[in-house]
Parts: structure tokens; sequence; C-alpha cells
């Protein structure tokens, strides 16, 4: 158990290996180690139904210690988890998981269709989870169909004239994309965007 470094007050749960149950202590805000949860059922889901499993103690990163209970078999908790053919993965909201390394991953959001970044805890989670914006949106870019996709500017400052298919109106239409991070509701030119998901031009 590590209070941290810092003179907050927080109410957090650590695992006592010497009783192997779930203790209360007070969590100073900032430091401290991943051996660190926000609720007793968090702290016993984790590291109790694992008690019969060796606990495998590795750095954390920036003088942490981190504990990362492995499966039977030797599989460990962190890995990605998306190695199912389907994309079962793109359906699950983001997770950070119980633990406290910092990991730049990224997410698929359904609301919008776009890939993010997230920091990763480094155990835990769900299968929402990709190495990179690439790997997101080759599994997850046609989980919603294309021309329902809302239009997404995304959070870069460039000018680029795109095309966007609206659900409103029926038809494709010219938007700015800042340039990254964005949806594949977001063609080139109007002719692609009227070939993927048809629409006829008003032309006044």
């Amino acid at each position: 158990m590590d209070v941290g470094r810092c003179s907050g007050h927080f109410q957090a749960f650590y695992y006592e290996v010497a009783t192997g149950s779930c203790q209360q202590f007070e969590y100073s805000g900032c430091g401290g180690n991943a051996n660190r949860f926000h609720s007793k059922d968090q702290c016993e889901n984790l590291c109790l139904r694992n008690h019969n499993v060796p606990i495998r103690i590795g750095l954390a990163g920036a003088g942490r210690v981190e504990q990362v209970p492995t499966h039977p078999g030797g599989l460990s908790q962190n890995g990605n988890g998306n190695n199912n053919g389907d994309q079962q993965s793109c359906e699950h909201p983001k997770d950070t998981g119980p633990c406290n390394r910092f990991v730049t991953k990224w997410y698929f959001n359904k609301g919008d269709g776009t890939c993010n970044r997230f920091h990763y805890g480094g155990c835990e989670g769900n299968s929402n989870r990709f190495e990179n914006e690439q790997e997101c949106r080759n599994k997850c870019g046609d989980y919603i169909d294309t021309c329902h996709l809302p239009k997404v500017s995304g959070p870069c400052a460039g000018k680029n004239e795109r095309f966007f298919f609206n659900t409103a109106t029926k038809i494709c239409e010219s938007f700015t994309f800042g340039g990254c991070l964005g949806n594949n509701n977001n063609f080139r030119t109007i002719e692609e965007c009227e070939a993927r998901c048809g629409g006829n031009r008003q032309f006044i």
C-alpha cells in the first residue's frame, strides 16, 4: 500500500497480500502504485478471483509498481484481446481499466464512427483497444454504415474541402475537414460520395 506524495484525502482500497483481503486506505491524490482501486468491489474482482494464481510484479514506469494478476496458462490480462475475428470490439465503450499506467491506445467511438486516442491503465479493460488509428479503422471503420455517420470536421486546423452524405437532406454536401480524426463519411469528391451513398445533386 502506497498513499502517494500529495496532501489530498481520498478513499481508496488496496489488496493486502498477508491477509488475502482488500483493505481501505486514504490516498493522497498523486504518486503511489497500481495496487489502488476506487472501490472494494473493484479490488476484489481483480485480486480475489485470482487468489490462487501468482501475481507478477513489475515496474509500471516512473518508479511505480504494477501488480498484474495472470490467468492460468500464463496469459496476462494486459493484452489487447482483439484477436476475435468479428466486430464485437467496436460495440464496447472506452475502458481504461483499473490500473495506473498511461499507455496510449485507440478506441472506436460508435457515436460518431471515429477512432480516438485514450490512456489505457495497463490491465483489464475490454477489447475496444487498438495500437494505432489505422488498426482501429481497419477493424471498426465499417461497423456503422458510412452513409449514416455524422459529419466530423475533426480537431485539427486544416482547410480541406471534403464531401459527406447528409442523411437529413439525402444529398452529398461539402464541408471543411481539419485533416485528422474524421470518420468514413468523408469523401474527396462529390462523385465519390454519390457513388457510395447515392443522392441527387441539387443545382441552383
